[in-house]
């Protein structure tokens, strides 16, 4: 990852920031979701009440609250909010009370 700050030029890899931020080696070691095809909108039947799958209108209340959050803090997104776009899917799936644990520094690295 690369940045500038104040007209410096920084950056760090991966293995790098895992240390800094003292991520486990157990996570590192979960799924990752970056490396699973976007989920497409008809897998996501089960968490809509109605409504456009794949469209925030529908969404069950759960999954609605959990995207909006996560619209703010690691998974931001700008432009539709009426979509749920890619990888975001997937994050929601994961959400899922029988799914699979994953790695969410790998999630957000992707992310950003």
């Amino acid at each position: 990852m690369h940045w500038m700050l104040e007209g410096q030029w920084y950056s760090v890899d991966y293995a790098v920031f895992v240390g800094h931020i003292g991520i486990s080696e157990k996570e590192l070691h979960r799924d990752r979701i970056h490396t699973d095809q976007v989920l497409p909108p008809e897998r996501m039947a089960y968490m809509y009440r109605g409504g456009s799958v794949g469209k925030m209108n529908g969404l069950h209340p759960t999954y609605r609250y959990m995207d909006k959050m996560f619209r703010k803090t690691i998974d931001c997104k700008a432009g539709d909010k009426g979509t749920i776009a890619d990888y975001s899917r997937n994050l929601l799936h994961r959400m899922a009370p029988d799914a699979h644990p994953f790695s969410i520094f790998d999630f957000i690295w992707c992310e950003i």
